[in-house]
């Protein structure tokens, strides 16, 4: 949609002076760009934005502007705004085209700033910075002359630690004294803290990203001195705050007190609670006086020997079991008191948890299989407070042998193990599946086999024996051979002719 006013012009030429109305319109079709489309300008500094266009046909352009406005110019495709020395803070320049039917403008964004070389810091107690230890003081940072201040960042520093920060949602482009006040009421470790407050701002990524830190203030505080009388407890104790703790059940939450006997002053007593060795609770004050030392007890007011109490609530589990709790009382007098601070610990306080069994399943599979003529053992463990009872259940028509946890079975079937305590009762089932032992069978079938290939193989040998080696010869005049004279022979030494037959 197009939002419209009527605007009219005065331009003249060499013989006629006209006055021209024309509906002003802004919208997205408008050929006007301005380059740079926003500014960040230095208050006192030069600024030039250049408007152009790519209609060659129109009326003429200019710019409006409370400084550096230009007049209607024709048969011009750019113009520029320029102003030597910004000081106008609330400015909003615009160029303006005017088409045949209607005027259409953009407004560069410009940001006119300054920001102070220096900020100052002072506090309510005085330039010396003497505050009293409890009451409560506000300490000043003032910014001065800073526009715009909806950029403005002031972040309050104790030492090198950031503590605070403020912004500020002020509309307003001139500039202007913005405080910023920061609250202390101090205590006796602020005592030589020094404070400081640091101004930012931040102009986007057009402008410069400035900051400035004020001088150290430092603080003195006047503290209150009291001189205690200290006495350390005469006995420290450990109880249950309810008294039916003999069946403590997994899951039950147990409150434990430390009775702190005769101590003062009690408001600087402090309690740390362990479990064994390790530390439940670091350092907690005691929550409240013993029932003897009357309703109207305060622990802050009083100075004279009190019993005290401090209570720690512990959600239980099987891990407690068997565990010991202990508190240690503390006396905490801070740096003027003595060192290390004084401390008394209490006796152990066992604990006893039950809980429900929880059988080991990794002994136990949920699927086993046994061969027949082998029986195998099931096992049966469970964990449990008290420790649970082992009992084996399957079908009257099996006969297992049971032996204390574990049975021997032999057959298939479904055996379930329970274990059962005080606190609940739990099952666990085993599918006991019957299989074949076919080993012995593969083996004689292996051996007779082998004893098969055998004998047919030393049948075929003896046949190819047989055939091969086995024939009829005929002797036929047999004739001596002849030897030397010198060389003995025996009777068998001679050769006999033989013809094969067959």
């Amino acid at each position: 949609s197009l939002k419209e006013t009527v605007k009219c012009f005065k331009y003249a030429n060499i013989t006629h002076v006209y006055l021209h109305c024309h509906a002003v319109g802004v919208h997205a079709s408008c050929p006007i760009e301005l380059s740079p489309p926003s500014v960040v300008v230095r208050y006192g500094d030069p600024v030039s934005v250049n408007c152009s266009t790519s209609e060659i046909q129109h009326g003429g352009m200019g710019w409006e502007a409370t400084q550096g406005g230009r007049s209607l110019e024709y048969n011009v495709q750019h113009l520029t705004w320029t102003v030597e020395n910004l000081t106008d803070w609330p400015i909003s320049p615009s160029c303006f085209l005017n088409m045949p039917n209607e005027q259409c403008s953009r407004k560069p964004k410009v940001v006119l700033y300054t920001f102070p070389e220096n900020i100052s810091i002072g506090s309510s107690s005085g330039p010396d910075g003497v505050m009293r230890e409890g009451h409560e003081y506000n300490i000043t940072c003032l910014v001065h002359n800073v526009a715009p201040v909806q950029h403005l960042t002031v972040t309050w520093y104790k030492g090198d630690s950031p503590i605070s920060r403020d912004t500020f949602d002020n509309g307003s482009k001139k500039p202007t004294d913005q405080p910023s006040v920061y609250s202390l009421t101090p205590t006796r470790r602020d005592n030589g803290a020094t404070f400081r407050c640091e101004a930012q701002m931040d102009l986007g990524p057009e402008g410069p990203r400035l900051n400035v830190s004020s001088a150290e203030h430092s603080v003195t505080v006047h503290c209150k001195y009291f001189v205690f009388l200290t006495e350390t407890p005469d006995n420290i104790l450990i109880r249950p705050v309810h008294d039916a703790v003999s069946q403590l059940v997994e899951g039950s939450v147990l409150q434990l007190r430390c009775d702190i006997i005769s101590v003062a002053p009690a408001q600087n007593l402090v309690v740390r609670w362990y479990q064994g060795n390790d530390t439940l609770e670091h350092l907690i004050g005691v929550t409240g006086c013993l029932p003897e030392n009357g309703t109207n007890c305060d622990i802050g007011e009083i100075r004279s020997p009190l019993n005290v109490s401090s209570t720690i609530s512990i959600p239980l589990n099987r891990t407690h079991s068997g565990a010991e709790f202990s508190c240690v009382a503390q006396m905490d007098l801070g740096a003027e008191g003595p060192q290390p601070p004084p401390n008394v610990m209490s006796g152990p306080f066992n604990v006893t948890v039950h809980y429900k069994p929880a059988i080991n399943s990794k002994k136990l599979p949920k699927r086993i299989p046994v061969f027949r003529g082998y029986p195998e053992e099931l096992t049966c463990e469970a964990d449990g407070q008290p420790p649970p009872k082992i009992q084996w259940l399957y079908s009257p028509d099996k006969l297992p042998r049971v032996s204390e946890d574990t049975l021997t079975v032999s057959e298939a079937g479904i055996y379930n193990c329970t274990a059962t305590n005080e606190v609940d009762s739990v099952f666990y089932v085993v599918e006991v599946i019957l299989k074949e032992d076919y080993l012995p069978l593969i083996a004689g079938f292996v051996a007779v086999t082998v004893v098969a290939i055998s004998i047919v193989f030393l049948f075929i040998y003896s046949i190819y024996y047989k055939n091969t080696r086995m024939r009829r010869y005929s002797l036929k005049n047999p004739k001596p051979n002849n030897h030397t004279g010198n060389v003995a022979h025996n009777g068998w030494d001679m050769q006999f002719p033989m013809t094969k037959l067959s």
